[in-house]
């Protein structure tokens, strides 16, 4: 799992980092095996890890807590395919169904497009935190 998100942020959100190491280690710092794994035990969280049928690696992953969705990466090459739109969905459809009616997350200016094909809506104005440029959405589901 930290695989797929540390891939999909190295080579899919080129435009956010622009290859500076810096902000890479900073965005990719807590992607790290253990953490992935205390996120999947957390009685909080809701994850959705997306696998090709007869595969044995994860191409993209979603997290749900609360009524925040802090997590959506796919990894490069699986992009638009629909496995994020799935992801999306199943986060959404979780959210409902513990009766949460709004969702909330921050976007990179990669993933701005796609949220708001989604019917994301930006709220205030973008911010800076360790050299990307985030922008808060919310939907009312």
């Amino acid at each position: 799992m930290s695989a797929c998100l540390v891939s999909s942020i190295t080579e899919y959100c080129y435009a956010d980092h622009q290859g500076r190491t810096d902000v890479l280690k900073s965005w990719t710092g807590n992607k790290t095996p253990q953490n992935t794994l205390s996120w999947l035990n957390s009685a909080k969280n809701h994850i959705v890890v997306a696998v090709p049928h007869g595969k044995d690696y994860v191409v993209g992953v979603g997290l749900l807590s609360d009524d925040e969705i802090s997590l959506c990466y796919v990894r490069h090459g699986y992009a638009n395919k629909g496995v994020g739109r799935l992801i999306m969905s199943n986060l959404e459809l979780k959210a409902a169904a513990t009766g949460i009616s709004r969702v909330h997350l921050w976007s990179t200016i990669t993933a701005k497009p796609f949220y708001e094909k989604l019917g994301y809506l930006q709220r205030g104005r973008p911010i800076h935190i360790a050299g990307l440029e985030g922008s808060r959405y919310e939907k009312d589901l």
